[in-house]
């Protein structure tokens, strides 16, 4: 099933790999980004629409995008551990970063490379030192509305 690609992948094999400890094996709501936005420049052969398609549509499911919620990084000088940055915010939509390569949900992790399925469940520093989402698919299909999928 064609869907959109993992953040790292093995160079020989293709098969989806990890990266630094916090970067598990998984489909990626972020770098898939660029890749669709790449693909939608290049000569559009059928192996290339049908790509692109099935990326949109990815992006489009329901059980993939959060609606109203944002990811807000904990504010400056803000040191409350309990600080959650999936925040609900209305008429905001949300895709997580790193996806389960198994079922679209989204997950986070730790320097031990253990995954979790609540971004509250990694330590501070994982937590709010890298960015677990944001509205990825808006600015894929802004890009892909310009220039006609």
């Amino acid at each position: 099933m064609k869907t959109v690609w993992c953040a790292q992948h093995d160079p020989v094999s293709y098969a989806p790999k990890g990266a630094r400890a916090y970067a598990l094996p998984s489909r990626s709501g972020n770098e898939s980004v660029g890749i669709v936005t790449f693909l939608m420049t290049r000569s559009q052969t059928t192996e290339v629409k049908v790509a692109v398609r099935a990326a949109i549509a990815w992006y489009k499911k329901s059980t993939v995008k959060v609606a109203n919620t944002a990811y807000v990084n904990r504010p400056s000088g803000n040191t409350n551990d309990s600080y959650n940055p999936i925040q609900i915010k209305a008429g905001s939509i949300m895709w997580y970063r790193f996806y389960d390569l198994n079922e679209d949900k989204g997950i986070f992790s730790d320097r031990t490379g253990s995954m979790f399925y609540s971004i509250m469940d990694i330590e501070a520093e994982r937590r709010y030192g890298y960015e677990w989402g944001g509205n990825y698919g808006t600015k894929l299909f802004t890009y892909s509305d310009s220039v006609g999928y």
